[in-house]
C-alpha cells in the first residue's frame, strides 16, 4: 500500500467529520461558558445597581412622605408602611394616621412610587368627600372623620362655628380633637395669658399666619360669594408647627417656639435635594421653597415676627371646659372624636 493510500485511510470522510464535530463541540462549550459568565456578571451588576437604587429610595421615601403629610395634615404621620421593591424602583403603600388620646386613628391610604423605573400604581375611582353644610364645605377623611376648619381673624365671616359649646353633650370618656381659631393674630410674647388658660389641655399644633396677600384675597372672595353662612379654611390649607414639647403644655413651652420656628424655616428652605424623587415630593419641595421665600420677603424670618392664629388641641370635655366662652376664641370646630381606651 502506498503512502497516499495510508493518507486517504487516515483522513477519510468519517475522521474529518469527527474532527469537525469535536471542534464545534469545544466551540459551543466555550461560547456557552462565556455567555453564562457574561449573564452572571450582568445579573450581579443589575442586582447591585437595583439594590443601590432600592436602598436609596427606601431610606429617603419616609422622609419625603412625612414632609408631604406635614404640609397637608397637621399632627398626622405615616403608619402601616409597606415597601414593594421593583426593578430600579420601589412602591410605598402607607396609611395616613394621627394619634388622638390613646388611639391611633386612620385617616386615609395612599401609594407613591420612587426610583428611576417607578413601579406602576393602580388607578382607582375617588369620589368627592366634600358636602355642603351650614358652615360651607365640609370635607371628610377616607375613613369618615371630619376635617377641621379654621377661621382667619382678618377675614369677616358671616358667622362662626362654636363646637366648644357642644362638648357637654358628649360622654365623659370621649377624647375630642378641636381646631381653635383666635380673635386676632398674637405674637409669641403676647400669647402667654392664652397659653396659661390652656396649660391643662394637650396642645398638638400651632397655626401660623403664613398666607400671602393673594391667598387672603382668594379666601375673602370665597366668603363674599358663597351662599353658605361661612367658608372656613380647611386643615389641608393651613401651615404651622407641630408641638410635642412638655406633654402638650403650651404655657411651659413658649420659649421653645423660637427653636421650633427656626428649624421649620430651615426645613422649608432646604427641602429634599435628591435625584430620586416622586412627583408629589417635587411639588411639595417647590411649595415649601416658595413659602420660605414669601416668609422671608414678608419679614417673618424669626418667631417674633410671625403671628399665631390658633391651635389644634385635644382633651376630654372636662379639660376643654376650661376654655369655653373665652373671649379670645373666635371659632372652634371638631376634628376626630374617639372613645378613650383606658
Amino acid at each position: 500500500m502506498s503512502k497516499f493510500d495510508d493518507f486517504d485511510n487516515n483522513f477519510n470522510d468519517n475522521e474529518i467529520e469527527k474532527a469537525i464535530r469535536k471542534v464545534k463541540r469545544k466551540s459551543l462549550i466555550r461560547n456557552t461558558i462565556i455567555a453564562l459568565v457574561i449573564s452572571v456578571i450582568t445579573i450581579i451588576i443589575a442586582i447591585i445597581i437595583n439594590n443601590i437604587v432600592y436602598m436609596k429610595s427606601f431610606n429617603e421615601a419616609m422622609t419625603k412622605i412625612n414632609v408631604n403629610i406635614e404640609s397637608t395634615v397637621p399632627t398626622a404621620y405615616a403608619s402601616k408602611v409597606n415597601y414593594t421593591p421593583g426593578f430600579l424602583g420601589v412602591r410605598v403603600d402607607y396609611t395616613v394616621s394621627k394619634k388622638v388620646g390613646d388611639r391611633v386613628v386612620h385617616l386615609n391610604s395612599k401609594s407613591e412610587s420612587y426610583g428611576i423605573n417607578k413601579p406602576l400604581i393602580g388607578q382607582g375611582i375617588l369620589y368627592s368627600d366634600i358636602y355642603n353644610s351650614e358652615w360651607g364645605k365640609i370635607s371628610n377623611w377616607e375613613d369618615g372623620y371630619r376635617k377641621m376648619l379654621f377661621f382667619h381673624p382678618n377675614i369677616n365671616y358671616k358667622e362662626y362655628p362654636n363646637d366648644l359649646s357642644a362638648i357637654n353633650n358628649m360622654s365623659d370618656d370621649k377624647v375630642i380633637e378641636m381646631a381653635i381659631s383666635l380673635d386676632k393674630g398674637y405674637s409669641k410674647d403676647e400669647i402667654a395669658d392664652i397659653a396659661f388658660d390652656m396649660r391643662n389641655i394637650n396642645t398638638k399644633w400651632i397655626w401660623l399666619d403664613t398666607f400671602s396677600e393673594t391667598q387672603m384675597n382668594e379666601f375673602k372672595e370665597e366668603v363674599k360669594n358663597d351662599a353658605q353662612k361661612s367658608c372656613g379654611i380647611i386643615e389641608s390649607q393651613v401651615r404651622g408647627l407641630n408641638y410635642d414639647y412638655n406633654n402638650g403644655n403650651i404655657y411651659s413651652g413658649i420659649t421653645d417656639i423660637n427653636e421650633m420656628y427656626n428649624s421649620w424655616l430651615n426645613h422649608l428652605r432646604d427641602g429634599n435635594e435628591n435625584n430620586i424623587t416622586s412627583e408629589i415630593s417635587n411639588i411639595t419641595n417647590e411649595i415649601n421653597k416658595n413659602l420660605y421665600k414669601q416668609l422671608i420677603k414678608d419679614g417673618k424670618d424669626n418667631a417674633s415676627n410671625i403671628k399665631i392664629l390658633g391651635f389644634i388641641v385635644e382633651g376630654t370635655k372636662e379639660e376643654l371646659n376650661e376654655i369655653i366662652s373665652k373671649p379670645y376664641i373666635k371659632a372652634s370646630t371638631f376634628g376626630v372624636v374617639v372613645d378613650s381606651l383606658y
